[in-house]
């Protein structure tokens, strides 16, 4: 049982999103994305991304994620991460999905969330 978690305050000019689809509401999720990241000036100085629902656990790339540090975030940037993204996970198929709609998913949502975390960093832009 756990009784308490502590969640350390977000850094400043950062920004973070979770989105995830699930078939019925409070059914496990399909697929679901995890993403933050932190800004200096116009460029990305950090980011993370995670997936649920692709393996058998939590995926995380760091290669992906260099893709994005000192870069100027961008929609575009955005889409060639979540492709990506989407062309390096091996996502199993079962009764639920296919791989392929695994991996079709998992690139809109980490598109998704990607440009949410980013608005968060530049509100009333």
């Amino acid at each position: 049982m756990v009784l308490e978690a502590s969640v350390p305050e977000q850094p400043p000019n950062s920004g973070s999103s979770f989105i995830e689809f699930a078939r019925r509401f409070g059914d496990f999720a399909i697929v679901g994305v995890a993403a933050t990241l932190m800004l200096e000036q116009d460029r990305i100085a950090d980011a993370r991304i995670a997936l649920t629902g692709v393996a058998d656990r939590p995926w995380r790339e760091r290669g992906v994620e260099e893709k994005l540090i000192g870069q100027k975030a961008s929609p575009e940037l955005f889409i060639s991460v979540a492709y990506d993204v989407a062309s390096t996970i091996e996502p199993g198929s079962d009764i639920h999905a296919t791989a392929k709609y695994r991996r079709s998913l998992a690139g809109v949502l980490t598109r998704r969330a990607l440009n949410e975390a980013w608005q968060q960093v530049r509100p009333g832009e």
